[in-house]
């Protein structure tokens, strides 16, 4: 039997530069697979905790990453209409901040209700303001909406396109046509879009439809994008059950579309240290590649 216990006495009886090649490969192979934006088995999704500082101000959340600036920034802009507001702005707050990036969930004001231009002036100075602060690195910025908001965040991919590198629409609202007038031109639009919604998500609205239509324009306009259709919400089958729900929560026990968001934003942004995006796919196969030939090395030089 070969015994691991064996290899450094093996690799350490063999001609130097051999065996200083292998450790090399395979510390480069470690640095690979470790480096900043590169997770190994990490969750989408933690506590809540793993964060330097959340601010509260008027409703609105500030969300600082552990680690050094500047850090990518994220904006996030909640649905709702009237007095109600649609998504947890903390809980989400929370979640990008996780992930390395500063974010920034500001509270819409709504009462009396408001005209949707002056939704959208929110979520335009929403923008400005997280890319004022000193910890945000203004190369690295993304937007991420739900439904009003969705439709917002669309809208403001189109006004500021030279300032936001991904944009995330989870089921976004039609706007009593505002989300129509917006797909009819989306040729300013540069960054990548992420479309999710949940198969069931019918109730308030034909959202899968709606979700559709935004796949469809920037099919046709040869944009960059991902579509994704979720199972129904929470349960396959649930009648009465509405998906639109599936996105007023991060995570739970019957959905992990953060993930998906999670992994469409980590290539664009990279992470709270690191100034490229993650690595490839590519890449980490080579680097596993490199530690198994390293090792079967060093235990086949041991017998």
């Amino acid at each position: 039997m070969i015994g691991f216990a064996a290899s450094p006495v093996a690799v350490m009886g063999r001609p130097m530069s051999s065996a200083v090649s292998y450790l090399v490969a395979t510390a480069w192979a470690l640095q690979v697979l470790l480096a900043p934006g590169v997770g190994l088995a990490e969750d989408c999704t933690g506590d809540g905790t793993a964060v330097a500082s959340v601010t509260e101000d008027a409703g609105s959340f500030f969300c600082t990453p552990l680690g050094t600036p500047p850090f990518p920034g994220v904006l996030y802009a909640h649905g709702g209409l009237g007095p109600v507001v649609g998504g947890e702005l903390e809980e989400t707050c929370r979640a990008l901040a996780e992930e390395g990036w500063f974010a920034y969930a500001p509270l819409r004001l709504d009462v009396p209700q408001r005209p949707l231009g002056a939704h959208l002036q929110d979520v335009l100075d929403g923008l400005s303001t997280l890319r004022s602060r000193d910890e945000v690195d203004t190369d690295r910025v993304a937007i991420l909406g739900f439904s009003r908001g969705g439709l917002l965040a669309l809208a403001t991919a189109k006004q500021r396109s030279s300032e936001i590198d991904a944009t995330v629409l989870m089921a976004p609202a039609s706007g009593n046509g505002a989300l129509a007038n917006a797909l009819a031109d989306v040729s300013v639009i540069s960054a990548p879009v992420q479309i999710l919604v949940a198969s069931n998500d019918l109730y308030q609205d034909d959202h899968v439809a709606l979700a559709q239509s935004v796949a469809t324009a920037l099919e046709a306009d040869h944009k960059r994008y991902v579509h994704e259709v979720y199972g129904d919400y929470p349960t396959e089958g649930c009648i009465e059950c509405d998906g639109h729900e599936m996105f007023w929560v991060v995570d739970d026990e019957y959905t992990d579309y953060w993930c998906d968001v999670v992994d469409f934003l980590t290539p664009k942004l990279g992470n709270a240290a690191s100034a490229v995006p993650a690595q490839p796919v590519w890449v980490l196969f080579l680097a596993g590649f490199a530690i198994v030939l390293a090792f079967t090395w060093m235990l086949r030089r041991s017998v």
